[in-house]
């Protein structure tokens, strides 16, 4: 009788894991050309109704690891700033609960240039120890798009169909402009970021570990988006 108490309740929590989710996608990012890795690229899982279900970025050897996902048909989309996105679908069963993806290889994007010239800009990336600043003012693949454009090409960063910002898959984010709040960027949707052209900022900060000076509700983190010091904004602020 023990055993077979046993064996009963084996099965039932195998069952219920599976149900929670057991499932892992991992893989490695790399440059086609290079094979370089890509740190901090995005990487995002659709389901079938393409509604997001979880993300993260990759680490600073292009690697990722997903974990916790259901039985399920996904679609495992990888993004980076100047590189050409890779879907690659999925299908999460029960008699597998881990699935390698490999290296995954990321195209340039090639543009034909009548001219070229070379002069010193600022780094389009930088970082400090709280925080990650990407150069919009000096990005020619944001040029006449909007904030929200620009801010679907930065590493960790995803916008779903409802026009809300998510941070490594989380909704928990807090938007600002300048260091505040705005009418533009309420949370839980975003759409109003439609209206700023990308040409009118200098820079996004993204703040993956807020200090308690910020609202509680950015848990995820929070998007500072921050103008050039020449545009006169005419928003109303909250």
């Amino acid at each position: 009788m023990k055993f077979y108490f046993t064996l009963a309740f084996t099965l039932i929590f195998t069952i219920q894991s599976y149900a929670q989710g057991n499932a892992t996608i991992s893989g490695r990012v790399i440059e086609l050309s290079t094979k370089n890795p890509i740190p901090f690229a995005n990487i995002l899982i659709t389901n079938d109704s393409d509604a997001t279900v979880t993300g993260s970025i990759t680490d600073e050897n292009g690697r990722f690891s997903i974990k916790g996902l259901k039985e399920g048909n996904y679609k495992v989309k990888i993004s980076f700033i100047g590189y050409k996105e890779k879907e690659i679908p999925v299908l999460v069963g029960s008699l597998n609960n881990a699935f390698d993806l490999g290296k995954i290889e990321l195209q340039e994007f090639s543009e034909n240039l009548s001219e070229v010239v070379i002069t010193a800009k600022k780094d389009i990336v930088s970082s400090s120890l709280d925080k990650k600043s990407f150069n919009i003012e000096n990005n020619i693949s944001q040029a006449g798009g909007s904030a929200m454009d620009a801010m679907r090409n930065l590493p960790g960063v995803t916008v779903d169909n409802e026009g809300k910002i998510l941070l490594r898959g989380s909704d928990k984010v807090t938007v600002l402009i300048d260091g505040k709040q705005s009418s533009l960027t309420g949370f839980g949707n975003q759409k109003g970021l439609e209206n700023i052209p990308a040409s009118n900022i200098e820079r996004i900060e993204i703040i993956n570990n807020p200090s308690a000076k910020y609202d509680s509700r950015g848990l995820a983190g929070i998007v500072n988006i921050i103008y050039k010091k020449e545009i006169k904004k005419g928003l109303t602020e909250m």
